[in-house]
Formats: C-alpha cells, sequence, structure tokens
C-alpha cells in the first residue's frame, strides 16, 4: 500500500507543477514536515510549504517537464519509508531565464493515526 500512495503522490507532483497548485503539491506533506530545499533553505509545516509554492508561483516562476525517477524506497523502521531518486524541472523566471533544476532527492514517508502515508522529511539536493 505504501508503494502505490508515493506512486501516487509522485505523479501528483508532475500534474500539480504544471497547474501551478501549491495546495495540491503540499497535499502529502505531514503537519509537521520539514522541507530541505536545494539551496539549504528549511521551511517547516505544510501551511509553510503551501506558502513556499505560493510565493514561487507568484513571483512568475513557470516550471516545464517535471519528472522524478525513484531509485530505491525502503521500510526504515515501523512505520517510516525512505524514497531515493532523481527529480528535475525547467524553470523559467519572470524575468525570461530558463534554468534546468536536476538532482537527487530524499524523502521520509511515516504511516499517520489514520493510516495514509505523509511526507515527514524532504530534502532536495
Amino acid at each position: 500500500s505504501a508503494e502505490r500512495a508515493i506512486s501516487r503522490a509522485d505523479n501528483d507532483w508532475i500534474s500539480a507543477i504544471k497547474a501551478r497548485d501549491a495546495e495540491r503539491l503540499a497535499q502529502p506533506y505531514g503537519p509537521d514536515a520539514i522541507f530541505v530545499t536545494r539551496d539549504g533553505k528549511v521551511i517547516s509545516g505544510r501551511t509553510a510549504i503551501v506558502e513556499y509554492y505560493r510565493a514561487r508561483f507568484a513571483a512568475g516562476q513557470t516550471i516545464e517537464s517535471p519528472h522524478i525517477a525513484r531509485t530505491n524506497l525502503a521500510h526504515a523502521g515501523d512505520g517510516l519509508i525512505v524514497e531515493r531518486g532523481y527529480a528535475g524541472f525547467e524553470s523559467l523566471g519572470a524575468d525570461g531565464r530558463r534554468t534546468k533544476v536536476q538532482g537527487p532527492y530524499l524523502t521520509v514517508w511515516r504511516r499517520d493515526a489514520s493510516g495514509a502515508w505523509k511526507i515527514l522529511r524532504n530534502l532536495v539536493f
């Protein structure tokens, strides 16, 4: 069940990025999740993660060609799963500058009290 839920979340990340939907992007995060961005910025909590994505989209950033390639999914203790892989996209800034962003990620998933898998930690390198 964890693999199906995580695959669904990964696939939804792609469509949510294309739709510029901050709520959907943050939906798999638990309320106490921590997201560490590529530049080391630490964002704590699902609400702050939604605001982070909203701000990026409000700044005029467009994300194109998003992709995820999972390389590993492993149990890491009671109710925890570690997902590793590579993700990327092309970013088009409000200034028209295009940037290719690609690299490894590590996501720790935790089963919540309802049995749903939620992101506890997400690190992008």
